[in-house]
């Protein structure tokens, strides 16, 4: 009985660490998610979740221009802890994980509009009493 304990606790731990998968998602269904630049699904898809430690970039664009871009690393956690305990030290080096999800609020697409509209608030032009000549609407 104690010898079959080791080996399925060890297959245990690598099934529950194998199996799970980080999740990006975006608020426009048409948003196309790139991982390196690779093209992985759009709206939302998903990444493995476990492996070596690294950083992965991730952007999203909207009729082809990039609308945000984040930086995602592995990092150290308790399964990483466990998978490292539990197999010999190895899992140390290659059950790091990314986060549960990525998650990027993105604004809606204008309906009609030829693209998606990057210009904030803050750097659109609003007409002010303050640009014009003295005496043509100032009073």
């Amino acid at each position: 009985m104690r010898a079959l304990a080791p080996p399925t606790l060890l297959l245990l731990c690598l099934t529950v660490v194998a199996c799970g998968t980080t999740e990006i998602r975006t608020g426009d269904p048409t948003a196309a998610i790139f991982v390196d630049g690779e093209h992985i699904g759009d709206g939302s898809a998903s990444i493995t979740r476990t492996g070596l430690p690294r950083s992965s970039d991730v952007t999203v664009k909207r009729n082809g221009q990039p609308v945000a871009t984040r930086e995602v690393s592995r990092r150290f956690t308790a399964v990483t802890l466990l998978a490292g305990l539990f197999t010999a030290y190895t899992g140390f080096i290659w059950a790091w994980q990314y986060p549960d999800e990525v998650v990027f609020d993105l604004p809606a697409a204008r309906p009609g509009a030829a693209g998606w509209d990057a210009v904030s608030a803050w750097e659109k032009k609003v007409p002010s009493a303050w640009d014009k000549p003295l005496g043509q609407g100032n009073e």
